[in-house]
């Protein structure tokens, strides 16, 4: 091996510095370039033979560094130290095309040939700076993660509780201490057990732990128990959390409260299934009852039995009292009610006033109606109010009466609908008869419907007359089916159907328009009947239409006003608060009599009584027809007289059909009457004749009684 020359080895160090990353570069003491590596071409594009004797600071430098640089060179040039003499620093450097290049550059100091020159490093860092700069964004992301993780951690209403492989609680959020009442401190270290009810066994634990070992998640809802004591609902999801090897290291619990969610369900529920008056099972609730129990009834020894109740003339209270009152009335007997019932039966109230009863057994169906009909019997003080109710109660037992609900439901209310026309006050079971009854009336009610529009209705009239003086007063309307095939219809046939039906708005209207041309043509024709009465229903009055009706029926016909009387029931003109105050002070207005009709069924207030413009009182036939044996009958007729006597009102008596009833109720100060003893209701053309009959004296007994 030969050994290199001095030349020769120059080139190889020279190669060597060539092939190199870093920048060497050798500077005099004035910072002039005296030797510089290719490396200068590669990290700042500048040709290294090109600067060679130009100062390095005016090249690569920032300008903003310049006068920095200058200063330290005025040092280093006599003592060979400065400001970057054996430091590393991280700088910038200025490109050959004008961009800033990051680099890292040491810089020694070297005696030679008698003077300081200056040796430096320098390394392109701009890879390691863009690294830099990713991991601090990383970081920085990574920190702004943590902080919106902690702030979720702690904002969300879920409770979270974190727990170690052994289940020991690490961290649990303010929503868990919301939840739970148990503040962070008492918690951790401790196991999730704490929380427990006692409301799962141990087995729901076991299949929960199961799944969370093979699933990995489990979501469910149980009873957890807060720090006070109390028990409630949550929905839990719990996730496991696995290392890379696959081990258990965490488990993460979300859970939510769901006390209010279940209140608002139970609120929900009641709306769809509950009364808002009574609070007991609705119609919907009851038929669902029902059938579970037509379902379950062949595991049963007897069949199902639905009654159906109905409070009998309820509609008077809640007409004469007010629908406030008869809200009350209605919770007291659901309370009552709710006594007789066992705790397997159902309750429910249908709608109106009518209730059903779910029970088991035709027997017991039969006895409970029998204590239903005495609990209702018994008297109720309400708002200062004696009450005294009834009650009609229908059975229908499966699988006798049917076997679905609805067949069910329909013969119970036909049985309590023959209950009513019995009379009220009792029970029926029921019978295939009373399905022709229901259908026959629905056919009625299309048939009646059509003679309306026909004008198959007629008016015969009854008179009314003066107890003293055998004077006519007046002749009541009363409305007739004169059917074309099935002859007269009595009125108690289809009236009721009319009420039930809403025809009855449509039936008085023509009544009132025929009663008025009649009454129009008898003055024509020098006929003294005194006034005609017409019957105002409860359903015209709540229509709000009628006192037009009366105004526009007084003006075609051209009847005075003083020769109508408007008729209206005890029970509506005690309403204070529906249309019959407005109805009476417009009959009032136009000049119209005004009569109360049934006095003495309903639930008067006597103050209020005294101040309505009635110029009648009419005694209900209910206490005539008694007379003169019942005591109890006679002195309800004698008070009503005179009661009405003594407001200055005229008394009228109705279904008098004998001399002694009419000398009772002469000798209690009762003015007029009307009834079979003096004369049925007549057609109008006989009308007149039959007023003539009545001017004679001595009245003959009816050989027959009868309605009027």
């Amino acid at each position: 091996m030969t050994e290199d020359t001095g030349d020769t080895y120059a080139l190889r160090l020279q190669a060597i510095a060539d092939t190199t990353q870093e920048v060497f570069v050798l500077l005099d003491s004035d910072g002039r370039i005296e030797y510089v590596n290719a490396a200068l071409r590669r990290v700042l594009g500048y040709e290294p033979r090109a600067l060679l004797g130009q100062p390095l600071h005016e090249t690569v430098a920032p300008a903003e560094h310049m006068d920095a640089i200058r200063a330290g060179y005025e040092g280093f040039r006599h003592t060979g130290t400065g400001p970057v003499v054996g430091r590393v620093l991280e700088l910038e450097a200025v490109h050959a095309e004008g961009h800033r290049v990051p680099v890292e550059l040491s810089v020694s100091a070297l005696w030679l040939n008698g003077e300081w020159h200056a040796v430096g490093v320098m390394r392109d860092i701009s890879e390691r700076r863009r690294t830099e700069n990713a991991l601090r964004a990383e970081r920085k992301r990574n920190a702004a993660r943590a902080r919106l993780e902690a702030t979720v951690f702690d904002a969300t209403s879920e409770g979270i509780m974190i727990t170690d492989a052994e289940e020991r609680i690490e961290a649990v959020n303010r929503a868990f201490t919301e939840i739970t009442g148990y503040p962070e401190n008492e918690v951790l270290g401790r196991t999730p057990s704490l929380l427990k009810s006692g409301q799962q066994d141990s087995s729901f634990y076991r299949e929960m732990r199961e799944e969370l070992q093979t699933v990995g998640e489990w979501n469910g809802e149980f009873i957890n128990r807060r720090r006070d004591g109390r028990v409630y609902p949550q929905w839990t999801r719990i996730n496991t959390v696995r290392d890379a090897q696959g081990q258990v290291r965490h488990y993460v619990a979300v859970f939510s409260d769901l006390t209010d969610l279940r209140a608002s369900e139970a609120r929900i529920e009641r709306l769809a299934h509950r009364d808002s008056v009574t609070g007991l099972p609705n119609r919907l609730l009851f038929r669902s009852r029902l059938e579970q129990a037509l379902t379950a009834q062949d595991r049963q020894a007897d069949g199902v039995a639905v009654l159906h109740l109905g409070l009998d003339a309820f509609k008077h209270v809640n007409e004469s009292l007010g629908h406030r009152t008869g809200d009350r009335l209605l919770r007291a007997m659901g309370e009552r009610l709710h006594h007789l019932t066992r705790p397997a039966e159902t309750l429910a109230r249908l709608g109106g006033d009518e209730f059903g009863f779910l029970v088991d057994g035709e027997e017991h169906a039969m006895l409970l109606a029998e204590a239903l009909r005495h609990q209702v019997a018994q008297t109720l003080e309400l708002d200062g109010e004696t009450l005294f109710l009834t009650t009609s109660v229908g059975i229908a037992c499966s699988p006798r009466d049917g076997h679905d609900v609805e067949s069910l439901m329909r013969n119970a209310a036909a049985a309590l609908h023959e209950a009513k026309a019995a009379g009220g006050d009792t029970w029926r079971v029921y019978s295939q008869e009373q399905t022709a009854l229901a259908t026959d009336r629905v056919r009625l009610t299309a048939r009646l419907r059509e003679a309306i529009e026909r004008d198959e209705l007629v008016l015969h009239y009854q008179p009314q007359i003066g107890l003293d003086d055998g004077r006519i007063i007046g002749v009541e309307a009363l409305v007739r089916w004169q059917h074309p095939e099935s002859g007269l219809i009595p009125p108690d046939r289809f009236i009721p159907v009319a009420e039930d039906s809403g025809l009855i708005v449509g039936l008085g209207e023509r009544v009132l328009q025929k009663a008025c041309h009649q009454a129009r043509e008898w003055l024509d024709c020098g006929v003294d009947f005194g006034h005609v009465a017409v019957n105002i229903s409860a359903a015209q009055i709540r229509r709000s239409t009628v006192a037009p009706q009366v105004k526009v029926a007084l003006a075609e016909s051209g009847l005075p006003p003083h020769c109508l009387q408007a008729e209206i029931t005890e029970s509506i003109a005690m309403d204070r608060r529906g249309e019959a105050p407005a109805f009476l002070q417009a009959m009032q207005e136009l000049g119209v009599r005004l009569a109360m009709d049934d006095f003495g069924t309903g639930y008067s207030s006597l103050g209020y009584l005294r101040d309505l413009p009635f110029d009648t009182l009419k005694v209900d036939r209910l206490f005539v027809r008694p007379l003169p044996e019942s005591a109890p009958d006679a002195a309800i007729a004698e008070a009503i007289c005179t009661l009405g006597c003594r407001l200055g009102l005229e008394v009228l008596a109705e279904g008098v059909e004998t001399p002694a009833q009419a000398d009772t109720l002469r000798g209690f100060g009762c003015t007029s009457a009307q009834g079979f003893l003096y004369s049925r209701p007549v057609p109008a053309e006989q009308l007149p004749a039959t007023l003539s009959e009545l001017a004679e004296p001595a009245p003959k007994e009816s050989p027959g009684a009868g309605d009027d």
